[in-house]
Parts: C-alpha cells; structure tokens; sequence
C-alpha cells in the first residue's frame, strides 16, 4: 500500500512540476498605441440616395495578451476615438465639411499568433469579435440630423511587426481593421437612413512583456 502511495506522489509531483514549467513559459504583454484611426460612414435609404462620410483622427488603442514569446495567443484590446467634423460626399453636390460631436469606444478579444520573422524582428497576428460603441451627435445647416448611439457586432484582425529594444520592451508598429457599427440610423427629418460605419487605422506603440 505505502509502495502505492509513494508512486501515486511522485506522478503527482511530476504533473506538478510539468505544469509550473509550462506556466513559466507564458508571457504577460501589455502595450499602448497611438492610432492614426479612419472613420468612413456609408448612408443608404435617404432621400438624397446614398452618402457618404470620412474623417481620418488620432486616438488611442490599448492591449494585453497572454501566452509564450512565439506561438499562439489569448488577448483583448480596447480603442477610444473622438470625432469633432466629417466630410461629406452628397451625390450632384461638391464635397463639404461638417461638424459632429462623436466618441468611439471599442472592445477587441480574439485569439493571434507570433512568431520570427527575421532578426531581431517578429510579426504578430491577430483576430477575433469587434464590439464596437459609436455615439453621434450633429447638425447641418442649422438643423439636427444625427443623435443616435448604439454597440455594433463585426470582426477585426490586426497584423503588426515588433522591434525589441530590451528584453522586456519592443516597438509596434500594426495596421487593424477594427470592424462595423450599423445601428445608427439618420433624424426622418434628415431623410431617414442607416448607417454603416467602418474603421480602421495604422497604429504604433510600445508593448512591455512580464
């Protein structure tokens, strides 16, 4: 029976220390970016046809993951953007500019996979959900047109090359498209229409590895 016992700790222990080792692989990675972010709107079911709006801006985009230096990867992101103007492209008009009163927030989990590209620099790919908030407000020649908000549900995908600098530190520089929001819709005083919005943007920060 002790014989039993005694074998019984000794696979225990093994499983024990095999476990530790493998979570002693594992890595913590935190990184901020800021985001040069394009916000373009496509409106349909006006009575001005079809819209569309576009304005490029600067946010912020931060990340953390959790898995080993190269392989795969869990992790989520989260954006925040604010909009003060767009510009409009209104079939048979010429083009103008407009101010609005816009925040986007988003949230990013997903799965991703890094791995050497070459020396001394890595690739980093990355996928998953895209929820994305957008809350707008605006007028137009004097008269509201927008106040709408609402959470839209896409996808994203990110891909993005890393520099170290230290062991713990790296640069990164990445291009992600960060998914759709259709829930905003137009004042029917302004036509009516849904709005589709997209986003996307180059990014370029610094990722610290625990």
């Amino acid at each position: 029976m002790s014989h039993i016992i005694n074998k019984s700790r000794s696979i225990f222990l093994i499983c024990f220390l095999s476990t530790f080792s493998l979570f002693a692989d594992l890595e913590l990675n935190l990184s901020v970016h800021g985001i040069n972010h394009s916000y373009e709107n496509t409106v349909s079911g006006t009575t001005l046809g079809t819209l569309t709006a576009n304005e490029d801006s600067m946010g912020f985009l931060a990340s953390i993951d959790y898995g080993p230096r190269y392989g795969s990867f869990i992790g989520v992101s989260t954006m925040l953007i604010s909009l003060d103007s767009v510009n409009f492209n209104i079939p048979g008009l010429s083009n103008s500019s407009n101010p609005i009163d816009a925040t986007i927030f988003g949230l990013y989990p997903g799965i991703g996979y890094r791995f050497p590209l070459i020396s001394s620099l890595d690739m980093n790919l990355y996928a998953g959900l895209a929820f994305n908030y957008v809350e707008a407000k605006m007028n137009y020649l004097g008269s509201k047109i927008l106040d709408d908000s609402g959470w839209g549900m896409s996808f994203h995908w990110k891909i993005s090359l890393l520099y170290p600098l230290t062991d713990s530190g790296a640069i990164e520089l990445g291009f992600q498209d960060l998914g759709k929001n259709e829930e905003l819709k137009y004042d029917p005083t302004a036509g009516g229409g849904n709005i589709e919005s997209s986003m996307s943007g180059m990014s370029l920060g610094y990722k610290l590895t625990y």
